[in-house]
């Protein structure tokens, strides 16, 4: 299960204060976050198994793409991410599937939902 719904990281600036305990914050903010998903690559034949793998490291290894996510309640989020790891789990056995780890750096810390809503000012 891929962790999307864990927070990011937060990157504190903060300052001393002279002559008290503790510290002053003056700024905060959420840092990229790190996706894992794990899964199982197939193919019929040993030749498909090749190809679908050289298909998937051909389209994982262009940057800054997006990355869409299923929710169990059927809502489509996104983001933009960068592949930074894909690695098999190759075993003299597997002949027509390999299990597959692969990692995203995502460019902004959050989700954000396909449905855009508009606003209007006046």
């Amino acid at each position: 299960m891929p962790n999307i719904e864990d927070l990011p990281s937060v990157k504190f600036n903060d300052y001393d204060i002279a002559e008290a305990h503790g510290e002053g914050l003056y700024s905060y903010y959420f840092r990229n976050k790190k996706i894992t998903i794990q899964g199982i690559i197939k193919g019929d034949s040993i030749t498909e198994l090749e190809h679908n793998i050289t298909s998937l490291k051909s389209f994982l290894s262009i940057h800054q793409q997006s990355l869409k996510y299923q929710r169990a309640d059927g809502a489509l989020l996104e983001t933009t991410a960068s592949c930074t790891s894909i690695k098999f789990d190759r075993k003299h056995f597997h002949l027509t599937f390999v299990p597959v780890e692969i990692e995203f750096i995502t460019q902004e810390p959050f989700f954000y939902g396909m449905l855009q809503q508009q606003a209007s000012f006046e």
